[in-house]
């Protein structure tokens, strides 16, 4: 409960919305703080069943969204899977990347045929990348290094 109540005092004044990303992104200031966690690019050309989201998001999707985070005047974090198109989207010298790795949780790299083959499970190592376009107030853990304690930073 405590942790509860400061996180309450923490997002007072903070307007935390949930429209689609052109209604969002319209009123952003410069006092503005956006994070996008759009589908992964990877999923847009997948096959139904092996797509990751029930909705579609495709290329035009995401290059419009790129295209009005580019334009706009508040701090913008993005996460995307770490492939070229990502990087191509975000590709001048406006954006920073800061490149991520770890294993997801309850995704295996080993199917259930190789599993009764005896071929031991496998956590799936995901790469992914942060993308902004402002100076973040700390350095961030490089690949192979853990954190030995997460603390929560103010961005704005």
């Amino acid at each position: 409960m405590k942790l509860l109540e400061q996180v309450s005092q923490k997002l007072q004044g903070v307007k935390i919305t949930c429209h689609s990303f052109e209604k969002c992104l319209s009123g952003a200031r410069e006092d503005t703080f956006i994070y996008c966690d759009p589908p992964y690019i990877r999923d847009t050309d997948c096959h139904p069943t092996d797509k990751l989201y029930d909705k579609s998001f495709g290329a035009k999707s995401h290059r419009r969204l790129a295209e009005l985070l580019h334009r706009t005047p508040a701090k913008v974090m993005v996460s995307y899977d770490d492939c070229p198109e990502a990087r191509e989207l975000f590709g001048d010298s406006n954006w920073r990347f800061v490149e991520l790795q770890w294993k997801y949780c309850g995704r295996y790299a080993v199917t259930k045929e190789a599993k009764a083959n005896g071929i031991k499970e496998r956590k799936v190592v995901g790469n992914e990348l942060l993308i902004l376009n402002y100076e973040p107030p700390i350095s961030p853990t490089p690949i192979g290094q853990s954190l030995d304690r997460v603390e929560t930073v103010g961005l704005l």
